[in-house]
Formats: C-alpha cells, structure tokens, sequence
C-alpha cells in the first residue's frame, strides 16, 4: 500500500475520473473534495464507502486535518488505502467498466 496521502481532484462537475481509480488501486489514501453530486448515480457515495474506503472534505481546515490525522496514524492511513483497493479490484476494474458501457450502449444510451 501506498504511503501517502493523495488529494484526488475532481471535475468542476464532481465527476471522478481515471486518476481516483489509479490511486485506489496503488492503494493509496485518498481525500477528496465533496461535492453536491457525490449521492447520485455514479457519484462518489455510489463507486465507495466514504471514510472507510476514501476520506472526503469540505474545507481546507477539513483536508488539513484529515492529512494531520492520516499522517499521524500510519495504520488508519494503510487500512484506507487497503480498502480503497480492494474495493477497486471488486469493483472498478477495466472488466467492470466495459461491462458498464456495454449495457449502456445495448439499452440506446449515450
């Protein structure tokens, strides 16, 4: 698993993107910004369980004191990571992903 502490950006939309699933699967962990879109269908609730397999904030204060925490409790910050990739391996792969759009493109969507 990864040492660090990644502050994984997002698009202005909220959308996650390849770079959240490169570090989850490095076993990174991760913090992202919350975003009012994170509970809808493909947001961030739905890809992971949020502080218990990614971290999200709202502020800086919030991100600072995730990155002091995590820092500061190296086995927190490896469990995090380990979950993020596990979670990734189950369910983000590139198979999953192609599986996703497959279905999308059967049903006519875009």
């Amino acid at each position: 698993a990864a040492r660090s502490i990644s502050n994984c950006p997002t698009d202005p939309a909220g959308s996650v993107g390849q770079l959240l699933m490169d570090l989850a699967a490095c076993g990174a962990a991760i913090a992202l910004r919350r975003h009012p879109t994170d509970g809808q269908p493909g947001g961030l609730n739905h890809l992971f369980r949020v502080g218990r397999e990614v971290s999200s904030y709202g502020s800086v204060g919030e991100l600072i004191s995730l990155a002091r925490r995590y820092i500061a409790d190296a086995e927190a910050r490896l469990a995090l990571g380990r979950a993020a990739r596990r979670r990734v391996v189950a369910d983000h792969d590139y198979r999953h992903r192609l599986e996703t759009i497959w279905r999308v493109a059967e049903a006519g969507g875009g």
